[in-house]
């Protein structure tokens, strides 16, 4: 009867430890993209700034796909600061997420140390 929970055990080990692999993979995701979400947000606060410096008479074109598209530098303005306000609120979320799989790969770790450490004082 014995073998029969130590097998339990180590299917129920391996199950945490893809857990926790898992878990550590979404975690290195959301970073990835938390950073990319902050270089986006220089860029275009970098280009914000420089618009600002623009005289209003300046023609200003906007990329869409190949051509180059006239606007105004006030709804240029205007699109940048909503990609802005998109990206603070997208961090905050991706913050958030973090934040919550840091504390499941927390549980999943002490799952994995209350399956190895037996009471009895056998390891």
């Amino acid at each position: 009867m014995g073998t029969v929970i130590e097998v339990k055990d180590k299917e129920a080990f391996y199950e945490l430890q893809d857990r926790l692999m898992e878990q550590n993979r979404n975690l290195q995701q959301v970073k990835a993209r938390i950073q990319m979400n902050t270089n986006e947000k220089k860029r275009s606060q970098f280009t914000l700034q420089e618009i600002n410096t623009l005289p209003p008479s300046t023609r200003t074109y906007k990329a869409v796909g190949k051509a180059f598209i006239l606007e105004s530098i006030p709804s240029i303005k205007s699109e940048i600061s909503k990609r802005i306000e998109k990206i603070d609120t997208e961090v905050t979320t991706l913050t958030n997420q973090t934040k919550y799989i840091e504390r499941q790969i927390l549980d999943t770790e002490s799952g994995i140390k209350e399956l190895i450490i037996v009471p009895g004082g056998r390891k």
